[in-house]
Order: C-alpha cells, then sequence, then structure tokens
C-alpha cells in the first residue's frame, strides 16, 4: 500500500470516493483515494521495488490493483473479482 510522503507547492492533493463496486471488489483500500493533481513533484512510498509502466492503449494489461501505487485519471480501468482465493471482502465467501 503507498502512502504519501511529500509534494511540492504546485500540487494540489484532494480526497474522492470510489465507486461501491470498486472499494468492495477491488480490493483498494476502501471508498476513499488520494487524488494528486497539478504541476510539482510527488513523493510516496510503498513496499518494495517500484516500476514505471508506459501503457499501450492499444493492448489490454492485467495488473493485481492491490499493487498499483499511482495511474494518470485518463486511464481506463475495470474491476473484476479473482478465481483464485482471495484475502479480501470474498475471501471468506
Amino acid at each position: 500500500m503507498a502512502r504519501f510522503v511529500a509534494a511540492e507547492s504546485g500540487v494540489s492533493l484532494n480526497v474522492r470516493t470510489q465507486s461501491l463496486g470498486t472499494a468492495m471488489f477491488g480490493q483498494t483500500g476502501g471508498f476513499f483515494i488520494c487524488e494528486a493533481t497539478g504541476v510539482g513533484k510527488l513523493a510516496v512510498s510503498g513496499f518494495g521495488s517500484s516500476l514505471y509502466w508506459m501503457l499501450n492503449p492499444a493492448k489490454d494489461i492485467i495488473i493485481d490493483n492491490a499493487h498499483v501505487v499511482a495511474w494518470d485519471s485518463a486511464l481506463h480501468h475495470e474491476i473484476s473479482v479473482t478465481t483464485q482465493q482471495s484475502s479480501g471482502f470474498l475471501g471468506s465467501w
């Protein structure tokens, strides 16, 4: 899970809500996420190494969203329930 560390003065931070489906089934940590807008540097911390991916709009990619730190707001994404044993909300069902 990523945590906010610091930001330059040109960066604005807001808290926004996620959809009910994303919050319950996406294992994203809840109904609220931090949104950064503006111009400047933003520092976050996370566990393990970090990778930066330039995505190709013509290709689909599957990522475990429990390992995503940040994404562009223009990114089209869909949340789905995995077919394996889950430790999230549905894991006990």
